[in-house]
């Protein structure tokens, strides 16, 4: 987005959230690698209330981009009143082995995709996973 020309923000969901509003400067690529890279684990805030707390801020002319490792689905009614107002929502679900007795990714795949929201996946890695390689929901 920022090589066209578009402006990135970047919210790292933790109890305290790290907000970078969005820019298309050249800078900003800086800012957003940055952030990643010094960015810590602090108190616990669900995924749902982080977009929800958020949503005044995207519109149809902005979009939101969820990367997650995690299979929970309480953020799905959330991303799902986005797509809903016609905001644009990606997930970009990187597939984890779970643990024992937690839910798969296909079973989060799956509600995301009756609420319309886009789904990405890729292994830990980062190569995509086709549904040659999962038995989950295609993913674009």
């Amino acid at each position: 987005a920022l090589n066209e020309g578009r402006k990135v923000g970047l919210l790292v969901n933790r109890a305290m959230p790290i907000r970078l509003e969005p820019d298309n400067s050249q800078r900003q690529w800086f800012r957003i690698f940055e952030t990643l890279a010094l960015a810590t684990p602090f108190g616990q805030r669900s995924l749902g209330e982080a977009i929800e707390a958020d949503a005044r801020k995207f519109s149809r002319t902005s979009g939101l981009v969820v990367v997650t490792d995690s299979p929970a689905q309480e953020w799905v009614t959330a991303a799902q009143a986005l797509v809903q107002r016609h905001v644009p929502v990606t997930a970009v679900v990187v597939a984890a082995s779970p643990a024992e007795g937690e839910p798969t990714m296909a079973t989060l795949i799956e509600a995301l995709a009756a609420a319309h929201v886009a789904v990405s996946q890729f292994d830990v890695r980062g190569r995509p996973i086709t549904s040659s390689q999962s038995s989950s929901t295609p993913v674009t």
